[in-house]
């Protein structure tokens, strides 16, 4: 009996010893609490770093986009809206993070964790291509400036103009169209200086009808018949180009509405980022003032010689003489690409730096999640 009982306590005992003491919150040295400390410091700091690059992304669209018009690719303004992104996503994310470390809720957590990842590498990518660009476009602007400035500059600006004064006339007509009908219906035998015009009008008119009738049957009558009015009816249909006048409406019917939509307002955002970057840079063309020479605008104005922005005092058509002691000699692109590398640094160490704070949320939340697993499990 002694001995049988002795076994039953060692059997007991050795069951104890199996059995696996339930996780408290504050097991281990990362308890729950402690991580949820942590983290609660992390989303104030990650608030603040967020604003800190949505600021300089939100700088960068607002001050440094002047010239982005002369770049030969989209890279650097998406640089800055890469980094508006990855700030932009700081105020939701640091809501999200403590809603769940509140209500210890695993998937609001995991959430967190998955949107820290994705503001990561926003961040990573935008400081990376920041330092590629950084080197790559020298060699962008060499190759690709020059030809901006000659083949785009001040060209459409012509179509812009009449596209502008065709729709302002048309509108005009349309209002004329409008308020005559009612000046008709409202005053006509009302007033005695408006009753004269309008008999005025329909006379004018009437007369303009009659002679349209009349010199139709005299086409029709005496053509081939009576010398004179033959010549004079051949003389009119030459000058008036009566075959165009048919076919003017499908030529414009064709080729109007690609002329509005390829040219309107294009090449004036160029020609204007040209201008402000001489005038502020203090330089004339892309490489020489001279490259000025070889554009397409030269051709429509040869005796401008570069523009009034080349200027050391800017006037109208002050570009006609190019003296150094009237216009800028130097180039642009040795300006423009400091200018533009300069500004990549910076989105390069903000990206960069700024991405590594994500990475120490990203690793407390998920320590954070598969403690919370345990002690709930």
């Amino acid at each position: 009996m002694a001995e049988e009982k002795k076994k039953d306590g060692n059997a007991l005992l050795g069951k104890k010893k199996k059995i696996k003491p339930r996780k408290s919150r504050d097991a281990d040295c990362c308890s729950v609490n402690f991580l949820k400390c942590v983290l609660h410091i992390f989303n104030v700091v990650f608030l603040f770093a967020g604003i800190g690059v949505l600021a300089v992304g939100a700088w960068t669209v607002a001050s440094r986009h002047r010239f982005v018009a002369l770049l030969p690719t989209p890279t650097y303004p998406a640089i800055a809206y890469l980094l508006i992104i990855g700030g932009g996503l700081g105020i939701p994310l640091c809501a999200l993070g403590c809603c769940g470390l509140k209500t210890e809720n695993r998937t609001s957590l995991l959430c967190y964790t998955y949107f820290l990842l994705i503001t990561f590498i926003l961040e990573a990518g935008a400081g990376g291509l920041a330092y590629y660009y950084e080197v790559a476009v020298e060699d962008e602007l060499r190759a690709e400036l020059n030809n901006t400035f000659l083949s785009n500059y001040a060209l459409d600006a012509i179509i812009t103009d009449a596209v502008d004064l065709m729709q302002t006339e048309v509108a005009v007509e349309g209002e004329l169209r409008a308020e005559l009908n009612n000046t008709f219906l409202s005053n006509y035998a009302l007033d005695a200086i408006i009753t004269d015009a309008v008999d005025l009008m329909q006379t004018e008119v009437a007369v303009e009808g009659e002679l349209r009738a009349e010199l139709n049957n005299t086409f029709l009558s005496n053509y081939a018949l009576d010398a004179i009015i033959t010549d004079a009816v051949d003389l009119m249909q030459t000058e008036h180009n009566y075959y165009y006048e048919v076919a003017v409406e499908g030529e414009l019917r064709a080729e109007l509405n690609n002329t509005f939509l390829s040219n309107y307002a294009l090449d004036a955002i160029i020609t204007d980022a040209v201008d402000l970057m001489q005038t502020e840079f203090k330089c004339c063309g892309a490489v020489r003032y001279n490259d000025w020479r070889r554009s397409a605008w030269h051709e429509h104005d040869p005796r401008l010689l570069v523009p009034d922005s080349c200027c050391k005092t800017v006037a109208t058509r002050c570009g006609t003489r190019d003296h150094p002691s009237n216009i800028y000699y130097m180039g642009c692109i040795r300006h423009f690409t400091n200018h533009i590398r300069d500004h990549l640094i910076i989105l390069a160490a903000v990206g960069v730096g700024m991405s590594v704070i994500p990475i120490f949320g990203f690793l407390f939340s998920c320590v954070l999640y598969v403690k919370i697993k345990h002690v709930i499990d």
